[in-house]
């Protein structure tokens, strides 16, 4: 016993040192992919500046898998890393000197500014309910954005009118500052108080429910009663 439990100290300490650095190096590897991509793209921007009209397809069409790849790498660190995302996203200047270059591709380019519309703020329970994670989703007239807060979230409630400052990529805002402009009046969405659950029992022609398995089993399983 005593030669297993010398064994078995020593690795679940080495897991837990190294839960972290794992997480600290995949942050990491995330900005140094953000940062490469910029540097491509900027590349390809001064020569855009310099090509002769006939050398300006090629150079458009070497840009689109970068700006893609881009786009993609962006909205990854807006979830991971809001304020690096903040940091590495282009000045509103060069964003619009890359979309007159590159128009086909202008839509997967970021966007700087103020979104405006109402707060949808739900929790999602993970598997066998141990754990769950906030989502924010603000509403806005261009379409619907997850909120991702660079510094503390504000405390808000479903149907706040909200004014949110930051980056936004592949429907992710990364959220410099914000402010409630109109509080609502109630949380309609509320995961506090009275909440309805419909459940359907379905049969299918190839494959059917357990006998066991009726409306009352199944109402028990939900109420925590089963």
């Amino acid at each position: 016993m005593k030669t297993k439990s010398s064994w078995t100290l020593p690795v679940t300490c080495l897991s837990l040192l190294l839960v972290p650095q794992l997480v600290a190096a995949q942050g990491a590897s995330s900005v140094a992919r953000l940062r490469t991509l910029n540097n491509d793209l900027i590349r390809l921007h001064g020569l855009m500046r310099a090509a002769a009209q006939s050398q300006q397809p090629g150079l458009r069409a070497q840009a689109s898998p970068v700006i893609q790849q881009r786009e993609a790498a962006l909205a990854a660190l807006i979830a991971e890393q809001p304020a690096e995302a903040l940091q590495l996203a282009f000045s509103t200047e060069l964003l619009a000197e890359l979309a007159g270059m590159f128009p086909q591709d202008a839509r997967r380019l970021e966007s700087r500014g103020t979104f405006h519309g109402g707060v949808e703020a739900i929790i999602e329970d993970g598997v066998n309910f141990t754990s769950h994670r906030e989502v924010t989703r603000l509403h806005t007239a261009q379409g619907v954005l997850n909120l991702h807060f660079a510094g503390t979230a504000p405390g808000v409630k479903c149907n706040d009118m909200l004014a949110a400052s930051g980056v936004a990529a592949a429907g992710r805002l990364a959220v410099a500052r914000s402010s409630v402009q109109t509080a609502a009046a109630t949380a309609t969405c509320s995961p506090l108080g009275e909440q309805r659950i419909a459940v359907i029992l379905v049969n299918f022609p190839s494959a059917s429910l357990p006998a066991n398995v009726d409306a009352d089993l199944v109402k028990g399983i939900m109420l925590g009663d089963a």
